[in-house]
C-alpha cells in the first residue's frame, strides 16, 4: 500500500478517498501504516502520500483560530472587508502600490467564497504539499536503499522544529518563499525549465516583496562552492550591507526601492508591536535552537564526501541553494522581528534536499550528527505542542479537525465559480 514498488491501485484510491472526506482519519491511518513498516530498509514512496498530507495540513489551516492578534487575524479582517464592500478586482488592484498583485487576486478569490478560512486552507496545503512532494521526489531519485526509519526522522524534524501554526498563520511570507524554492527545485534538480517553472518564479513576488531575495539566492548559489567557509563571515556582514544599500537606494522608488526599505525596516524594528511580542524566552529558545541546527548542517556538509567519487555534498543539485538560505538565516540572527524563523522555516521544511544526499554518503560522523539533530528536535516538538495549548483552543481545534471534510471546500469552490459565471 502507498509504496511505488507495490502499488495496489484500488487500495490507494480508497486511502485517498477516505483522506479527502476525513483528512484527520486519513492521517491517523497513514501514521499506523508507517509504524507497521518502520523497519523496512528500502522504501520508495508514492506521491499519493503527498496528497494525503496536503489534505491534512489544509484541514489544520482551515480550523485554525488563533487567540492572539497575528498576521492571519489581520488578513481575515481584510477578506471580510472585501466581501462586505463588494469590491471589484479592478478597484483592489488599482489601490495596490506595493506590486503585490498575486496577493490581491488570491484575497479577492477567497473573499468571493464567503469563507475566510479558505485562505489558511490554501496556505497549509501548498506549503506542506510542496515540502513533502520534494521529500518523496528526492527519495525516488536515489537508487540506493533508504530506511523508512530515516525518512520518519526527517519528517519529524520538518514538523517539530518549525511551528505548523506559525507557518500557516504567517500566510504570505513563508508561502512565497516555499513556492519560489519549488521553482528552483524544478529548475536545478528536476531540470524542468518550462513555462510552469517561470510562473512559479513570478507569482511569489506578487505575494510578498521579500521573495525577490530568493531570486537573488537562486542567481548566486553557485558561488557558495567558491566561497566555502568565508560565506559565514559574509553572513555577519549582511546587516551592514543592507544599511549601505538603504543609504544609496532606499529612496529610489519602484520594486527594488520598496524591497530595500522593507528589509531595512525589519532589520531596525527593535521595539513596539510585534517586536515586543517576540522578545520573550520562548522566541529566544527557538532562535538558539535554529542556530544550533543550521551550524550542525554546515558541519555535516563540510565533512561529508561521496565515497569513490570524492565529491562534496555541496555539489548535489539544490544543496548550495539551501546552504545560502542557511547563511541568510544566520544573517538575521539578531534581527528582533520574524525574519530569522521565516528563513529557518524554508531551510528546515526543505531539509530533504540536503539530508538525503548526506545520509547517502554512509559517513559515520554524518549519521551520528543526523541522529543528534533528531533527538534534539524531540524537546523542540514538545515545546511547540505546549505553545499550541497556550495560543489555541485545542479542544475546539481537535473537534473541528475530526468533523472537517474537503467535500465542503469543493462545494464552496463550485458555488464561487457559479457566482463568477452569473456575474
Amino acid at each position: 500500500m502507498i509504496n511505488s514498488r507495490n502499488n495496489n491501485k484500488s487500495i490507494n484510491i480508497l486511502f485517498v478517498t477516505i483522506s479527502f472526506c476525513f483528512p484527520f482519519l486519513g492521517m491517523i491511518m497513514l501514521i499506523f501504516y508507517f509504524l507497521e513498516n518502520f523497519r523496512i530498509q528500502s522504501y520508495k514512496p508514492s506521491q499519493i502520500i503527498t496528497v494525503i498530507i496536503c489534505l491534512f495540513y489544509g484541514c489544520i489551516g482551515y480550523v485554525l483560530l488563533p487567540k492572539v492578534d497575528i498576521d492571519l487575524v489581520r488578513y481575515f479582517k481584510i477578506l471580510e472587508n472585501i466581501s462586505n464592500t463588494n469590491s471589484t478586482l479592478n478597484v483592489i488592484l488599482k489601490k495596490n502600490h506595493d506590486f503585490l498583485y498575486s496577493k490581491d487576486i488570491l484575497f479577492f478569490i477567497v473573499a468571493k467564497t464567503n469563507d475566510i478560512h479558505i485562505l489558511p486552507y490554501i496556505v497549509g496545503s501548498v506549503i506542506y504539499g510542496i515540502s513533502f512532494y520534494i521529500l518523496f521526489d528526492m527519495l525516488n531519485r536515489f537508487t540506493e536503499e533508504f530506511p523508512l526509519s530515516n525518512i520518519l526522522m526527517i519528517v519529524l524534524m520538518m514538523t517539530n522544529v518549525v511551528s505548523v501554526v506559525d507557518t500557516i498563520s504567517n500566510t504570505r511570507c513563508v508561502l512565497s518563499y516555499i513556492i519560489i524554492s519549488f521553482a528552483v527545485y524544478r529548475d536545478i534538480v528536476q531540470k524542468k525549465k518550462n513555462l510552469l517553472t517561470v510562473i512559479l518564479y513570478i507569482i511569489p513576488i506578487g505575494l510578498h516583496l521579500t521573495a525577490i531575495i530568493f531570486i537573488i539566492i537562486r542567481l548566486f548559489h553557485r558561488f557558495i562552492k567558491i566561497l566555502g567557509r568565508v560565506s559565514i563571515i559574509i553572513a555577519i556582514l549582511i546587516p551592514a550591507i543592507i544599511d549601505i544599500l538603504y543609504q544609496f537606494f532606499g529612496n529610489m522608488g519602484g520594486m527594488i526601492g520598496s524591497l530595500i526599505q522593507k528589509v531595512y525596516y525589519y532589520l531596525h524594528w527593535t521595539s513596539g508591536g510585534y517586536a515586543d511580542e517576540v522578545g520573550g524566552l520562548g522566541y529566544l529558545l527557538v532562535r538558539i535552537y535554529g542556530l544550533f541546527f543550521i551550524l550542525i548542517i554546515f558541519i555535516m556538509i563540510s565533512i561529508s564526501k561521496k565515497q569513490q567519487k570524492n565529491i562534496s555534498v555541496i555539489d548535489s543539485p539544490g544543496v548550495s541553494y539551501l546552504y545560502l538560505i542557511g547563511i541568510c538565516t544566520l544573517a538575521c540572527l539578531f534581527v528582533k522581528t520574524g525574519a530569522f524563523w521565516r528563513f529557518e522555516a524554508v531551510f528546515i521544511l526543505l531539509s530533504p534536499i540536503y539530508f538525503i544526499p548526506l545520509l547517502q554518503t554512509k559517513n559515520r560522523m554524518v549519521s551520528l550528527l543526523f541522529r543528534l539533530l533528531f533527538l534534539s528536535s524531540i524537546p523542540m516538538g514538545l515545546f511547540m505542542i505546549l505553545s499550541y495549548f497556550h495560543n489555541l483552543d485545542m479542544k475546539y481545534l481537535i473537534t473541528e479537525m475530526l468533523l472537517f471534510s474537503n467535500i465542503k471546500i469543493v462545494f464552496e469552490g463550485l458555488m464561487t465559480i457559479l457566482r463568477f459565471i452569473v456575474l
